[in-house]
């Protein structure tokens, strides 16, 4: 069994869009992902214009943070455990 490089479980990520002084309402650019990519795998996103694959990408890459889910790359929680990120 190979060793998962990313787990992605229940990824919510939500951005408002006011409409007006005090009217808002939620968009969800990314409900409910979850997914995993094994070590050596290789993994694409495929989809129409806004359906967050940007956020997802910007989430992984801790640019973004997710209002709800569980994101592992390489056995480290995202985004608390960043000792591996770049810096």
């Amino acid at each position: 069994m190979q060793n998962q490089a990313i787990q992605v479980r229940n990824l919510r990520k939500c951005f408002r869009k006011r409409n007006g002084f005090r009217k808002s309402t939620k968009l969800w650019a990314v409900d409910d992902v979850s997914f995993s990519v094994a070590e050596g795998e290789t993994y694409g996103l495929l989809g129409p214009n806004g359906s967050g694959k940007s956020s997802l990408i910007r989430i992984l890459s801790t640019l973004l943070t997710a209002d709800s889910g569980e994101v592992s790359m390489l056995g480290y929680g995202l985004p608390g455990e960043q000792r591996w990120k770049r810096h």
